[in-house]
Order: structure tokens, then sequence, then C-alpha cells
């Protein structure tokens, strides 16, 4: 788990995602399945979010909400 990605997560989110990280692809957070919790800006249900900027990956965090 990356803590330089990590804390751009609102700890109030912190205890869903089971993996954060950056590779050459850019920047990636995994959501726990069992959860509750979509990454709700991204296709219904969810669960990984992948961008190329911390700026998109921020933007994707907000999104971070319980499944309907």
């Amino acid at each position: 788990m990356d803590k330089n990605i990590l804390k751009y997560v609102p700890k109030s989110k912190r205890h869903v995602i089971f993996d954060a990280y950056k590779d050459q692809d850019g920047y990636w957070i995994c959501i726990k399945h069992d959860s509750g919790f979509e990454a709700s800006r991204m296709e219904p249900g969810c669960h990984v979010i992948h961008e190329d900027t911390i700026q998109e990956l921020r933007y994707q965090i907000a999104g971070i909400k319980k499944e309907c």
C-alpha cells in the first residue's frame, strides 16, 4: 500500500481500500468487494480506480460511495 497515494483518501474511506499503488500505467486504488462501497464515478459496481494523474485520481476518490 503506497502511503503517498493513501494520503489523498479521506480517513473515513480508508477502511474500504485494500491496495493503492503506482506503476508504469498510472495510479491504482482497489476497493474491497465486500465493503459495500464502489467507485461511483467509474462504471456501476466498479471496485478499481485507475488514473494517469493525481488530479484525476483525487476526482475519482471523491466518488467512492456506498453501493446502491
